[in-house]
């Protein structure tokens, strides 16, 4: 039912399109995920991802923070978020050295978006793996800013750790 609502609160929100067959994500957020999850240590990081889907492509392009509670084993978002257009996903710290997704996100997070992103210690840019609505790993490549002439600089995809 959960996976339901999601959808429905996506479309709602202006993500029209559940379909894409690449995700691109800035070079920023990954840097500011990996200082929040730093900061947030021995404890979990959380937030939302903004983006949008053009022609078939999952563009992420920032974090909308929201307040949440955390432990060691788990971060639970406050849902006092209004539905806003351009909330495409998740993003999470795990604080071990284990980016897979738990039962727990599964359940939770992973509802909430096309694409979820976890984060495990040592907190670095290759520790970041990107999983779908289903939990199912994703690959995603990290881009820069994108420019007003479409060019973009990229890096290979991310594979989970």
């Amino acid at each position: 039912m959960w996976k339901r609502v999601a959808r429905w609160l996506l479309k709602r929100s202006g993500v029209q399109e559940f379909d894409y067959h690449s995700v691109f994500i800035e070079r920023e957020v990954i840097h500011n995920v990996i200082e929040f999850a730093k900061k947030a240590h021995p404890n979990e990081f959380s937030a939302y991802l903004q983006g949008n889907v053009t022609n078939k492509v999952l563009y992420i392009k920032g974090i909308i923070y929201e307040h949440y509670s955390a432990t060691e084993s788990q971060a639970i978002i406050s849902a006092d978020l209004p539905i806003l257009h351009e909330v495409v996903g998740t993003v999470h710290s795990h604080p071990s050295f284990n980016n897979l997704p738990s039962s727990a996100d599964k359940r939770g997070l992973f509802t909430m978006g096309l694409a979820n992103f976890i984060i495990c210690q040592p907190y670095t840019f290759h520790r970041v793996a990107a999983y779908n609505i289903l939990g199912k790993p994703i690959d995603f490549t990290v881009i820069e800013r994108v420019k007003a002439d479409k060019s973009l600089k990229t890096e290979p995809s991310q594979k989970p750790a």
